[in-house]
């Protein structure tokens, strides 16, 4: 549970932490922030639409972010590397910020997404979706949304991952609106949209000219391969064939051992039976001894009665 507990912590430090930065940045553009703890110190990077607001005069203002870090958050030697945006219209956070940024200024937000679409999608992407909604015309007014989007757009599946999100709330009068910008950046391909007629008739590496020539090796192969695998099932049919024999012969092997054991058994019983007769016949003829000498003790009283009756006579 401690090191649970250690991990959450961590996490927690690190969310505040980004807070901490976006707040104190706000004029900078924040894009990501990227947080990197070390035996050495703890590395931060920023990307920013505006770096020289980030490190100021001479440094001043990064040199006091980095004090007021160390201060607030106990982190010793923290480090803070800041880099540009490369295009600041295919980043979805900028963009999201920029747009709610107009919307707080009382500017007519539909012109303002369309504006914005536009300059995501010069820009080479290849999608975009902006997609407002809260109190849009003021206090009095309802809540509603707006969208705008163009090019194409992957809303569900695993390509999603692929597809840049961010979100703004703006601050007006009437309540907050919220800003929901998706952009999917140039190269990224996608399963159901894949153009491969560019590719008939290109030469293609590995000794084969054309895609033609590819098939027909393929299909080489595959005929090569289902020897192999015939060649291997008749392998394998043989040597179950042979684990078959293997196994007969075993199994009468422990057929003669088990009719061997029987067979010792047997005799085993036979002269225990013969011991038992023996035995029988023994205890028969000590039952016929003591039965005859107690038939001579009685002839014997007898004969003594006569004497003793002769004598008196």
């Amino acid at each position: 549970m401690a090191l649970e507990k250690k991990i959450i912590a961590n996490a927690l430090n690190d969310f505040t932490l980004e807070k901490f930065i976006e707040g104190e940045l706000k004029k900078a553009g924040i894009s990501t922030i990227s947080i990197r703890r070390t035996p050495i110190a703890t590395r931060i990077t920023l990307t920013v639409r505006r770096p020289g607001v980030v490190v100021g005069k001479k440094g001043s203002s990064i040199k006091k972010l980095c004090d007021d870090i160390s201060e607030k958050f106990g982190i010793d030697n923290p480090q803070i590397d800041v880099v540009e945006v490369s295009n600041q219209n295919l980043d979805a956070k900028i963009m999201a910020e920029k747009i709610g940024r107009y919307i707080e200024i009382k500017g007519n937000p539909k012109r303002i997404i369309r504006f914005a679409l536009n300059d995501i999608m010069n820009a080479g992407a290849r999608g975009a979706e902006i997609l407002i909604g809260g109190k849009l015309v003021g206090k009095g007014g309802k809540a509603r949304t707006l969208r705008a989007r163009a090019g194409y757009m992957k809303k569900t599946g695993n390509y999603v991952k692929n597809v840049r999100i961010a979100k703004y709330s703006a601050l007006t009068k009437g309540g907050i609106i919220g800003v929901t910008v998706k952009i999917v950046p140039p190269g990224v391909l996608f399963s159901d949209n894949l153009d491969l007629s560019s590719l008939e008739g290109e030469v293609v590496p590995k000794g084969s000219e054309t895609i033609k020539e590819i098939a027909e090796e393929a299909k080489e192969e595959e005929k090569k391969i289902e020897g192999a695998v015939g060649e291997i099932a008749k392998k394998i049919e043989k040597e179950e064939k042979s684990e078959g024999a293997v196994k007969e012969i075993a199994e009468k092997v422990e057929e003669e051992k088990k009719k061997k054991e029987v067979e010792k058994i047997a005799k085993k019983l036979e002269e225990n039976a013969e011991v038992e007769e023996v035995l029988g016949e023994v205890k028969k003829a000590e039952k016929l001894e003591s039965a005859g000498k107690q038939t001579n003790k009685g002839k014997n009283k007898k004969v003594k009665k006569i004497k003793t009756k002769g004598a008196k006579a």
